[in-house]
Formats: structure tokens, C-alpha cells, sequence
């Protein structure tokens, strides 16, 4: 019993840090409100809760709560792609990395007031997917059933098969332009993309980032990922 808590705590310490930081926050969050440990209210954005109440955790826990089986899809693609983009585009620069997952969890905070929309968890991990699809855009990806493609195709499958399921298109295309938005100020406004330098202490620029297998370094050279068979896009 010792050996796999110490081999479960071993897995997760090996996870990069931001990425576990989302991943299990979607998990305890997502799982505890499923069963009634904490209230869903309490979890949502809205307009009330965070500028007249000053409930200001909203502004992130509403981007990691989803439920059913959209849980384990969200769970894998956000673990995929953050781990990917940590481990490799942000690997020198794991600050910037925790600080463009909260300017794009701000992009889709105030989506998510203007709209009245009060949970945005699919927006937001399709702002990941297509992050890391425009840095890895001429990477070879393995979709559902063998289906190949280039990386920078990946959300626009993603929204189309989510429509072919029944799925919501909305939130997911708003999710796209903030992936859309986040790459074009990082690659010709990088000043404003650059963290501040209290997230630079949390996160500093020679933090070695690990992955399952120690640390590791930008990828050199295209490569093939698979996605997995048979789950649809989670709601909201």
C-alpha cells in the first residue's frame, strides 16, 4: 500500500507544475462538486459575486469545473497540451508560462461576464489546445480513428467532430481567438506577454521543468501525437 502512494505522489510530483496545478484543480473541483463536497455556486463567475462580493477565486475556478464524461476528455487534452507546451515552447520560461494561463483565463473571464456565461472550462481548454497547435503547427497529429493532420488544424477538428456529437461550438471558437490572441501579442508583443516579476520569482527563468523522465528539452524536429479514441468535448 506504501509502494503505490509513493509511486502515485512520484507521478504526480513528475508532472510539470502548472500543468498539475490545472489538472488536479479540475479534478478536486470538478469531482467535489459532483458529489456534494462543495457548491457549484460558489465556483461560477458572476458579475455579483466577484466585484460586489469580492469572491475574486471565481475568476479562475470557473475555468476548472466541468462534470460526466466530458471530465476525462478535458482532463486528457489539458494534460496533453499544457504538459507539452510547459515541457517544450515555455521550457526556459516556465513564468511566462503560469503567467499566459492567467492572461488567458482573464481574456475569457471577461467573455464570460459580458455573456453571462458562468462557467468557461471548455473555452479555456480549447485556448490551451490552440496554443499549443500554433507553436507546433507543422507537428503530425493522430486524431480519432487514424485521422492524420497538422498540429495547427487540431481545434477546428476538434470544434467539428464536438458538432458532429452534439456538442456547443460557442465557447470552444471564443476559446480558439484567445489562443489566437495569446500567440500574436507572445510573438510580436512579447513585453506584454512577459511575466511580472513576482510570478518570475514563483517561476523562475532556471526552474528545471521535469517531465516522466527527468527534465527535457525543446523539441527539434516534427513529431507525431496521438489523441486518444472514442470521447466527445465536455460541457460546460
Amino acid at each position: 500500500m506504501q509502494q503505490a502512494v509513493n509511486d502515485l505522489r512520484s507521478m504526480i510530483d513528475s508532472i510539470p507544475l502548472v500543468t498539475r496545478y490545472l489538472v488536479m484543480g479540475t479534478v478536486v473541483l470538478s469531482l467535489g462538486a459532483q458529489l456534494g463536497l462543495c457548491s457549484v455556486r460558489q465556483l461560477i463567475l458572476y458579475y455579483g459575486g466577484v466585484f460586489e462580493r469580492f469572491q475574486v477565486w471565481r475568476l479562475i475556478t470557473c475555468h476548472l469545473l466541468t462534470g460526466g464524461q466530458g471530465l476525462i476528455w478535458h482532463l486528457f487534452m489539458l494534460y496533453q497540451n499544457s504538459k507539452h507546451l510547459e515541457e517544450s515552447h515555455f521550457a526556459t520560461r516556465p513564468g511566462d508560462y503560469a503567467y499566459a494561463v492567467l492572461l488567458m483565463m482573464g481574456c475569457l473571464d471577461a467573455v464570460s461576464i459580458y455573456m453571462q456565461t458562468p462557467v468557461m472550462t471548455s473555452a479555456f481548454g480549447m485556448a490551451v489546445t490552440t496554443l499549443y497547435s500554433l507553436v507546433n503547427a507543422e507537428s503530425i497529429v493522430n486524431f480519432m480513428f487514424g485521422f492524420q493532420f497538422k498540429a495547427k488544424f487540431l481545434p477546428f477538428v476538434m470544434i467539428g467532430f464536438d458538432l458532429l456529437m452534439g456538442g456547443d461550438w460557442k465557447l470552444p471558437l471564443i476559446g480558439v481567438g484567445v489562443g489566437y490572441l495569446y500567440n500574436y501579442l507572445d510573438l510580436n508583443q512579447r513585453r506584454l506577454t512577459t511575466a511580472p516579476q513576482f510570478i518570475k520569482d514563483w517561476y523562475p527563468d532556471n526552474m528545471r521543468v521535469q517531465g516522466f523522465s527527468g527534465p527535457v528539452q525543446p523539441p527539434t524536429q516534427t513529431t507525431r501525437r496521438q489523441w486518444g479514441t472514442g470521447y466527445r468535448l465536455g460541457s460546460d
